[in-house]
């Protein structure tokens, strides 16, 4: 999370908002279908909410890229990130 040159180094969370923020809307409405998902399966979870958890899985598999876990800024290769692209696994193309 250090950016900068030296000495001149600054660290901070702020580098990556855009990205965490991002991240954490896509990963936790994800995880909301799948634990959605795993309720109704169980009966813990009226079927009824199935069409509302539909629209927000199609709002999800609609996203051309799927945040990285770990980005390449992070690991300092930066100008790798922008020859290579990834594809959500719902991706056919």
């Amino acid at each position: 999370m250090g950016w900068g040159d030296l000495p001149e180094i600054t660290f901070s969370t702020r580098h990556f908002k855009a990205y965490y923020r991002h991240f954490a809307c896509f990963y936790g409405a994800y995880l909301f279908t799948e634990l959605c998902a795993w309720m109704i399966s169980i009966d813990l979870l009226d079927k009824a909410v199935e069409t509302d958890l539909q629209k927000i899985v199609a709002l999800l598999e609609k996203e051309a890229r799927w945040p990285e876990i770990v980005t390449f800024e992070e690991m300092n290769i930066g100008g790798l990130s922008k020859l290579i692209i990834y594809k959500s696994p719902n991706s056919s193309k």
